[in-house]
């Protein structure tokens, strides 16, 4: 999986200013936007490597209709990733493209990929070229062939020799840019949070004594969160669009979607982007919450809940932390003998996945220990019910209520009995106000399918759920 993008930390201003940002929020559209390029036949994308089969690269006329989608979403700024041995064969097509819709572009690219006939090319372009590792020879042959905006991306690993590495590219005029720590990204997973944050303040003290540079937020906690999911995305090399590089939800394809919709119907950037409100504990009242809701991409990989506080920050090294899977009980309103499921397993992209173990007192199970057909109803409503519940703060949970008030197209493959694991899917297809369609499968532990079909279901406002509650 190439989880290669921006994650680095904010280390000077963004280039866009903040009504710049609440205006992006507002119509859900983009400032920037990352573009993976592959020279291989099929993509390696997170959801590539998950499938069966891994999907067919984005063709030249289907990355430059991209790009013209992006750029009619407000983009302005966009950054190619082609990290491979060579670079790709159509890279040159690419640039053009994007200089014909006017977008600064930056190359993130291995240094040694880039021949000298590639670099005079980038030169020409004004392209800023960040380099994946650091390449001291490739440097200075860069820098010779006329390319005036330089990079080299850092990790952590390098933390023994981060503050001399830093001093060295600063005084060669080269930007350093360090990734945030990410546990299953860069093998970082034995640094402590005191050790990563003791670094950092070493080197927002280099900048800012040394070099007359003022990081825009001084604190080594907020630095772990660049925000770039206000105003940014990455789009894979087969098109599937993802909200950064180290959060592998997939949010839509634009093989099938336009840009302009996937972003504007996506839940987890509704949510990331209302950080203030649906990030979590301790994020969410952290000190540093105006500046900073963690790292995303950490709290996905430990937690798998994209909402959930940053454990790889030192701020929250004594918090509890919830990980999924996580038992249903205080996600729904249902008590212990109506409910249908038992723990919310994992969460996506409108969608959410629970499971739920058949028990013998269960009241939907008949004498003979077979489970009662309408049972695979609830299970869908109740799965539902705890994903949205699941997104919730605990002072909103007392006020979730819903209504199931329609079942469409519901087919029944077979039973269940006593004892079976069963798991569920749902997708979250649309919504009408306080009216949504969802989707539903139930599928025995072994694989088979048990029942499908979708539901309506209404959730009241907090004023109507006050009203309803006694």
């Amino acid at each position: 999986m190439n989880l290669l993008g921006d994650t680095s930390i904010l280390t000077r201003p963004i280039p866009f200013s903040t009504e710049d940002v609440v205006a992006c929020i507002a119509r859900t559209g983009l400032l920037s936007f990352e573009l993976q390029l592959s020279n291989a036949a099929h993509c390696d994308c997170a959801t590539c490597e998950a499938g069966l089969t891994r999907e067919v690269v984005l063709s030249l006329d289907e990355i430059c209709d991209v790009i013209r989608q992006a750029k009619e979403i407000g983009a302005r700024h966009c950054i190619v990733v082609d990290s491979g041995t060579s670079l790709n064969a159509r890279l040159v097509n690419v640039l053009d493209e994007l200089n014909r819709s006017s977008l600064d572009v930056e190359l993130y690219a291995a240094g040694d990929a880039i021949d000298d006939t590639m670099a005079e090319q980038l030169a020409a372009r004004d392209v800023a070229v960040s380099l994946v590792e650091l390449d001291e020879l490739s440097l200075a042959r860069l820098t010779k062939r006329g390319i005036r905006r330089l990079a080299v991306q850092l990790y952590f690993r390098q933390i023994s020799s981060l503050p001399a590495i830093w001093r060295r590219l600063r005084n060669s005029s080269v930007e350093p840019q360090l990734h945030i720590a990410h546990p299953k990204m860069y093998d970082e997973g034995d640094l402590t949070a005191s050790q990563m944050s003791h670094v950092v303040t070493e080197l927002i003290r280099i900048d800012r004594d040394e070099f007359r540079i003022s990081w825009p937020v001084e604190s080594p906690h907020a630095a772990r969160s660049n925000m770039r999911h206000r105003y940014a995305c990455r789009i894979a090399s087969c098109g599937t669009v993802y909200a950064s590089a180290d959060l592998p939800i997939p949010m839509g394809s634009v093989r099938t979607e336009t840009l302009r919709d996937i972003l504007s119907l996506s839940e987890v950037l509704e949510n990331i982007r209302d950080y203030r409100t649906k990030v979590k504990e301790p994020c969410r009242t952290c000190s540093q919450s105006v500046d900073c809701y963690g790292s995303r991409g950490a709290a996905y990989a430990l937690t798998g809940d994209y909402l959930a506080g940053d454990p790889f920050c030192e701020r929250a090294e004594s918090a509890e932390i919830a990980s999924l899977s996580v038992p249903i009980a205080g996600l729904v309103p249902h008590g212990r003998s109506i409910r249908m499921v038992d723990e919310l397993v994992a969460v996506g992209e409108r969608r959410a996945w629970t499971s739920y173990t058949v028990p013998a007192d269960s009241q939907f199970v008949d004498e003979m220990g077979r489970l009662d057909e309408t049972a695979y109803v609830e299970m869908i409503a109740q799965s539902f019910a705890a994903s949205h519940g699941f997104h919730m703060s605990a002072d909103e949970r007392p006020l979730h209520r819903g209504l199931l008030i329609g079942i469409k197209d519901l087919t029944i493959v077979s039973q269940a009995v006593v004892g079976d694991r069963l798991r569920i899917g749902v997708h979250k297809v649309t919504r009408f106000g306080d009216f949504g369609v969802v989707d539903g499968t139930v599928h025995h532990e072994d694989g088979r399918l048990l029942a499908a079909g979708q539901i309506k279901v209404w959730r009241p406002s907090d004023e109507q759920a006050k009203a309803i509650i006694p």
